[in-house]
């Protein structure tokens, strides 16, 4: 929810993701009133393996800084990176957020590559030969806005690749099969993945 900039209350339906990854440390957010990380025009950085230090992210921080854009890390970084990128971030060298891979199972690759697919972001993943050393800004995928609270991260994008429209579309064909109640509910998440709500209520004039 957004506040009207006019007397009006109304819905808009946008592009986007909703995932369940929160708010890793209130040092993140950027708006501490409402407990929440805003980014604006994001880059998106999207590593299914572990980040255990700031040198193997270096290149896509740089380019970052340079272009003056916030980042959103989705991944596990560990301890000594997140120290890292908290400090700078409250010192304004950068704006960035982290989020933990969402999903389990059989269903994180999926979601990561529904992520990927929305953002047009590279996964980076060692399991499949990728060089932690070698990630480079070619592999940042965009989003229009990331927005992240205590439970969940929300993606606003441009528009739906056709990458992604064909992902959903296999969502929607899995969703009939499925008889897990717990998959079948994860597939009717993705299958809505493109679209959302947003609602902007009226300022109170009094």
């Amino acid at each position: 929810m957004e506040e009207s900039d006019t007397e009006k209350t109304y819905f808009d339906v946008v592009d986007g993701v909703q995932f369940d990854s929160g708010l890793k440390s209130q040092h993140l957010a950027t708006n501490e009133d409402k407990d929440k990380a805003e980014l604006e025009n994001p880059y998106v950085l999207i590593v299914a393996s572990p980040i255990p230090n700031i040198r193997k992210i270096q290149a896509v921080l740089e380019h970052v800084i340079k272009e003056k854009r916030s980042l959103l890390i989705v991944a596990t970084v560990e301890q000594q990176p997140t120290a890292a990128l908290i400090t700078n971030k409250v010192k304004g060298n950068i704006k960035v957020n982290i989020v933990d891979l969402p999903g389990f199972g059989s269903t994180k690759r999926d979601t990561l590559e529904d992520l990927a697919a929305l953002t047009g972001a590279k996964i980076i993943d060692e399991q499949l030969g990728d060089d932690l050393d070698l990630i480079e800004p070619s592999v940042l995928g965009q989003a229009l806005k990331a927005v992240t609270d205590n439970k969940n991260t929300v993606l606003t994008i441009e528009s739906v690749s056709d990458d992604a429209k064909t992902r959903i579309e296999a969502a929607q064909h899995k969703l009939k099969e499925e008889q897990n109640p717990f998959l079948k509910k994860k597939l009717d998440l993705r299958k809505n993945l493109n679209s959302a709500w947003q609602c902007y209520p009226a300022q109170l004039v009094l």
